[in-house]
């Protein structure tokens, strides 16, 4: 079954296999498999044995509907009109294959920085500034489509004020970015995270925190919506992303780690401990999420997207961070990456290598660009 065959032809193969009859009535069995859990990878991980070519899978907790194909030994997600094959589906920038990057923060006892920073992860040392933001800032919100990359909010100095700007600018090449909408209203500390068509952020700075979940558009600019409230106030400091969910942690939660779905009306939960309610960042693979405070010696926390559960060690901070705790990551499809912990320049960057789950490691310097601390990433 091709991943470009239409839901038509996905239902036809399933009314083949005996699972639909013409009529649209289920035939049980075997009927649709509902299963408790709410992840795709947890399906790759149920036995196929009595799968008829054709059958229906349903992951309810996130409304996604799998059609087996006998023939190619996969499932097939029923999307929109269209099956992408399981282990195919469409991507969120959670990770990116080519370069990471770094906008915004501050240099130290100076001004909030504009710049947009980029490195290649190939070759970390290849450094460059390949534009600037609309307006110096930090402490903002970052995300990242499959083209652009974006810069929510953030903290302005001088004047000590918050902004509301949804920056965005493209990633494969140079240039400053353009202000494209508004926030809900002014904050900083809106961490958040891709789906492959909305850029989400939760949680902000304003008294005990927030609780307000946003998105908008990547395929059309404009000002962001509120879709729904985490569980507790939050001024989350890391965040991390599955195919189908967003993570928030850190500072403010109390250990905690919430996430919601993707989704036009969302609610967050509460799924796991990650270990610790400091000051921190986070990146992610495909499977977890990665938690630390960026001081030497500190854990990094693993949370498994399939379980939800507490949190675990996975390695440790290895440069002398001098307590630096906010500053730009960015995903690869390997490693995470910390940009902005020496506090002699501020633009370090830091690699962590998710199969080894052992330390950091300093691999260069984002030449070109200063007062990364403070900042945040995207990836491409």
């Amino acid at each position: 079954m091709s991943i470009n065959r239409d839901l038509a032809k996905a239902l036809a193969a399933a009314v083949g296999g005996g699972t639909i009859d013409s009529s649209g009535a289920l035939d049980a069995p075997p009927g649709v498999t509902a299963y408790d859990y709410d992840s795709s990878g947890g399906l790759l991980l149920a036995s196929t044995t009595d799968h008829g070519d054709g059958s229906l899978h349903w992951l309810g907790e996130v409304n996604e509907l799998y059609v087996w194909d006998s023939a190619a030994t996969k499932y097939y997600l029923v999307e929109n009109t269209k099956t992408l094959g399981l282990g195919e589906i469409a991507p969120t920038q959670a990770q990116g294959s080519t370069y990471g990057f770094a906008t915004g923060g501050f240099a130290p006892g100076g001004n909030s920085n504009n710049s947009i920073g980029r490195f290649s992860f190939a070759n970390e040392s290849t450094t460059s500034s390949i534009g600037n933001l609309t307006v110096g800032r930090q402490l903002g919100g970052s995300n990242s489509s499959s083209t652009h990359g974006y810069y929510i909010g953030g903290y302005i100095r001088p004047g000590y004020a918050s902004s509301n700007i949804i920056d965005k600018f493209a990633m494969a090449s140079s240039g400053n970015a353009t202000d494209v909408g508004d926030d809900t209203g002014s904050y900083y500390y809106r961490k958040g995270g891709p789906s492959p068509t909305h850029g989400y952020h939760a949680g902000a700075n304003t008294g005990p925190g927030r609780v307000d979940i946003v998105r908008y558009s990547f395929s059309s600019d404009g000002n962001a919506t509120d879709v729904g409230d985490l569980a507790q106030n939050t001024t989350g400091r890391g965040a991390f992303t599955s195919t189908t969910h967003t993570y928030i942690c850190g500072h403010g939660m109390d250990n905690q780690v919430e996430k919601f779905a993707h989704s036009t009306s969302v609610t967050g939960s509460s799924v796991g401990d990650i270990g610790t309610s400091q000051y921190g960042v986070a990146t992610n693979d495909a499977t977890a999420g990665y938690f630390s405070r960026m001081s030497a010696g500190s854990n990094i926390q693993k949370h498994l997207f399939a379980s939800d559960a507490t949190a675990s060690t996975a390695g440790t901070i290895n440069s002398s961070g001098g307590g630096v705790s906010e500053i730009a990551v960015s995903s690869s499809t390997t490693a995470g990456y910390y940009i902005g912990a020496q506090t002699s320049n501020y633009k370090s960057i830091e690699k962590f290598v998710w199969a080894n789950e052992g330390s950091t490691s300093d691999v260069g310097d984002m030449g070109g660009v200063t007062g990364l601390n403070e900042g945040d990433g995207q990836q491409y």
